[in-house]
This record gives C-alpha cells, structure tokens and sequence, in this order.
C-alpha cells in the first residue's frame, strides 16, 4: 500500500471509531469479560512485561494488564482514533498513548513517550483489530523494530474469528480482513518472519500466538 493510500485508509478508520466511541464506554458483557480474562491468562503477563497494545480503544484490556502483574509503565497503547484514546485516558491516567498507526511506532519514539531505557517489547497485543488491517504481514514486518528477544506476538478476538467475518460483511471497508485460520496463519506467519506456536479459533473465542524467528 502506498503511503498516501495507508494515510487515506488510516483517516477512514479513525473517523469511523471516532464517531462510535460512545458505543465502547459501557463495561464488556460478560461473556466478553470472561473472554478477555482468558486472553490475559493465556499472555502469561509478567511483573517485567512490556507491553504494545495495538488498537486500544477504550483501553478495556489495559486494568487486566494491571491485575494480571503488569506495571503501569512498562505499558504503551496505540490508536488511530483520538476520540477513543481521550476516553482510554480518563479511565488510565498512568498510561502512556499514542494516537496513530502502530507501524510508525519506532524505539527512539517509545522511549520519548515512556521515558524509560527498556525500549523494545516482550509482548504485543492485537486484541479485535487484526482484521482492521489491509495488510497484516505488513504490520507484522514492520513492529519487528520494537521486539524485545522473547517477544511474543498475540492475536486474538473474544467474541472469534465468526465475529469478524460478520463485521467484514457488514463493513469490509472497515474490517477489510478476516481472522486467519491455522492453515492461513501459518503461512502469514512464515511470510512475515513469526512461527505461529499457538492458535484457538474456536466459534466465539479467537487467540494466536507468534514469536519472531531469529536470524529472519
């Protein structure tokens, strides 16, 4: 994609969630919720995470970061919409945001937003967003700058991969793509420079895990 078509795609999206981001203040159902404590568990987050969570939203996964060990600081979330990060922040002032595209994110740029030496990062989530980018291989070249050497990539989606094919019908312009099934995701992932050493794509529960190959 063409950085002026990238620019155009990323306008769309953020003026979209812009204007639905009321929508997302009311606490997830609880089946969402019991989804979202089974993503966090299976992160194996540490006290040491550093995390990147991509496609934040109204930060719902960020106080499950927090129960689940992680520090305050150790943690970055990113999204295109600013009306959905202004909403993330009053309910996670002690978090560090930045509004915009995930793949523009470098070390030098986290490190001025964190103001801490440990740049790179252990775990990055892309929690109900993956299908929202064009080019998933893409992105996942891209963010290798930011990985730490026991990275870990997650993909993953509480309501499923069943979900995503119905908002990619509804609203393809949106959700372009649709989650990839375990022979899919093996190929993006070799394609992108990841072993995919985890996935569940069950009906209403989606969670993949890749880590970068060395030497790729």
């Amino acid at each position: 994609m063409s950085e002026n078509k990238q620019l155009s795609f990323d306008r769309i999206q953020a003026e979209f969630f812009d204007e639905i981001a009321i929508d997302f203040s009311a606490p997830p159902p609880e089946d969402v919720a019991i989804n979202l404590k089974r993503i966090i568990e299976m992160m194996a987050i540490q006290k040491d995470s550093r995390i990147l969570d991509v496609g934040t939203g109204q930060g719902v996964l960020i106080p499950y970061f927090i129960k689940a060990g992680a520090q305050p600081g150790n943690i970055l979330a990113c999204d295109l919409s600013a009306e959905m990060v202004t909403r993330a922040r009053q309910k996670n002032s002690e978090i560090q945001f930045y509004i915009g595209n995930v793949i523009d994110i470098d070390p030098t740029m986290v490190k001025e937003l964190t103001g801490r030496s440990e740049i790179l990062f252990d775990k990055v989530v892309f929690n109900a967003c993956f299908g929202n980018f064009e080019d998933g291989s893409h992105v996942l070249r891209l963010i290798k700058k930011n990985l730490s050497g026991k990275a870990e990539i997650i993909i993953s989606h509480p309501l499923g991969a069943k979900f995503v094919k119905f908002l990619n019908k509804r609203e393809a312009h949106i959700v372009p793509n649709l989650l990839p099934n375990q022979e899919d995701m093996l190929s993006l992932a070799e394609a992108s420079g990841y072993k995919c050493i985890e996935l569940i794509d069950d009906e209403d529960f989606y969670f993949a895990k890749l880590i970068p190959l060395i030497n790729d």
